[in-house]
């Protein structure tokens, strides 16, 4: 079995991932027009370079976010172990996101970690 068929779950799952990483590239691009503002706005400059700083560092953490949950969702979707085991850290932290994140988090954990077909595309023993 050379080539591993993708299950219905783990392409969810994958498709999940791309809509957050969609998601988050998108509003690190929408955070970088205040940003443009701010230059020609009236405020202080004091405030002002506080105020880009800390929208900065909202894209960049954005930006990041974005970028590995785009390489979460790709790896996910060509069968990748270390995107599973990547998918149950990113289900951990789904966890305070009451109700949908809570949601996500514990059926990412469940199908993930225990279902036997998941297990098997990623090539997983037990």
């Amino acid at each position: 079995m050379s080539e591993k068929s993708r299950p219905d779950g783990v392409t969810i799952l994958s498709l999940w991932y791309f809509v957050l990483a969609g998601g988050a590239l998108f509003g690190s691009c929408v955070t970088l027009v205040p940003i443009g503002l701010l230059s020609v706005s009236d405020m202080p400059t004091g405030g002002r370079l506080i105020a880009s700083l800390l929208l900065g560092l909202g894209v960049t953490i954005t930006l990041f976010v974005g970028v590995v949950c785009l390489l979460v969702g790709w790896g996910l979707w060509n069968k990748a172990e270390w995107a599973r085991v990547a998918s149950l850290i990113f289900a951990v932290l789904h966890l305070p996101f009451f109700p949908v994140g809570t949601a996500i988090g514990i059926g990412t954990m469940w199908y993930m970690g225990t279902h036997p077909e998941a297990k098997a595309a990623f090539g997983a023993s037990g």
